[in-house]
């Protein structure tokens, strides 16, 4: 598990070019990473990409470095690998981004109390620049690579990604940046939250906190789900890409081409779809059945064709409903039905996904 702090980003109203030159604002930034109780346990810095690495020696070190840096993204890290901490420092011309990444050891340490201190470090970093600097709109505490599940048809918001543990919302910032419905903030201020999540008002911050520490795997990967659930609702979040209402996703397979026994076959993967009819009790063929047990059970077809999947394709999403549970006894992949312009829709899209679905929200 990867747990991460993330500020895309601190954009400053009014700052000299190459800003970074005075120490000043980075040198708070560094601070409030010592008060995390992590400094000490950051030795190498370099240029992300780049080959070059070198020691940490001190904070005043680093600092006196940071003036003869340039407009480039920067990382401090706990170990020459991808175990440990990871700092990512993005200087830009008018800001910068953070990234504080914990893993392995690092992050088993401290998992009872982590949170409480990344909680303090966003508001610190709030604090330090709200006066000088908008910040947002990624502004959380959330997992890296790690899935969780989600509601059906799955959110999204067009600027910042759902499933946090922790979300900052700078009024501020998002009531000058579009994405949002107008009254969002007052959405945000008044709806009821789900039981054991809490609700920080601190003027312009807005602090959620869906999780109280990280021991918990289970509990983190839940709080997740519920935090994208509850945004979709308070703020009327528009479905993921290639999703439908009911939650079905949309399959766009490429290089199809006829090849008998099967409707189509796709070359690349080596994966055939079958078209389906049921009868008027929701049965299909029997000697088709019969077909399609043998195809798969061989992984060919009757001509030697390489067969690694079969998909089968019904005439509407009731029949696919129906056949769903027929097809899982026989190892057959993707139950797809096909609506009235031809396209393609996976009834069990891959995924972690919450108990029934969200059409309510539309």
């Amino acid at each position: 598990m990867d747990i991460v702090f993330r500020l895309f980003s601190i954009t400053f109203n009014d700052v000299m070019p190459q800003w970074w030159r005075t120490g000043d604002h980075l040198r708070r930034v560094f601070q409030h990473i010592d008060d995390l109780g992590l400094w000490k346990r950051l030795t190498i810095v370099g240029i992300d990409g780049g080959k070059k690495t070198h020691k940490i020696k001190s904070l005043d070190g680093i600092i006196d470095e940071t003036r003869s840096w340039k407009e480039n993204p920067y990382i401090l890290r706990s170990t020459k690998d991808d175990q440990g901490i990871f700092f990512g420092i993005t200087l830009r011309k008018r800001g910068l981004n953070l990234f504080l990444r914990l893993n392995g050891d690092e992050l088993e340490n401290r998992r009872d109390w982590l949170l409480e201190k990344l909680v303090s470090f966003g508001r610190g970093m709030h604090d330090e620049f709200r006066t000088e600097a908008l910040l947002g709109p990624d502004f959380q505490v959330t997992l890296l690579n790690a899935a969780y599940p989600r509601p059906r048809p799955p959110r999204q918001h067009p600027l910042w990604p759902v499933g946090s543990l922790v979300d900052f919302i700078s009024k501020s910032y998002r009531q000058r940046q579009t994405g949002d419905p107008p009254d969002a903030i007052e959405r945000l201020l008044s709806s009821p939250l789900p039981p054991g999540v809490s609700r920080e008002d601190l003027g312009d911050l807005l602090i959620f906190r869906w999780i109280d520490d990280l021991v918990d795997e289970r509990r983190i990967a839940a709080a997740r789900g519920q935090q994208e659930r509850w945004f979709a609702r308070v703020l009327d979040l528009p479905r993921a890409a290639g999703f439908n209402n009911l939650g079905d996703f949309l399959e766009t397979p490429f290089s199809l081409r006829p090849h008998p026994p099967l409707t189509f076959y796709d070359d690349s993967l080596m994966e055939g779809y079958k078209a389906v009819v049921l009868d008027k009790e929701n049965h299909a063929d029997p000697g088709l059945i019969a077909d399609m047990g043998e195809w798969i059970s061989n992984r060919s077809l009757p001509d030697g064709t390489v067969l690694a999947k079969l998909h089968v394709i019904l005439p509407n999403r009731n029949s696919a409903r129906s056949f769903q549970e027929r097809a899982s006894a026989l190892g057959i992949g993707k139950v797809l039905y096909t609506d009235n312009q031809g396209a393609l829709w996976n009834i069990d899209p891959p995924g972690l996904w919450l108990e029934g679905n969200d059409t309510e929200l539309e």
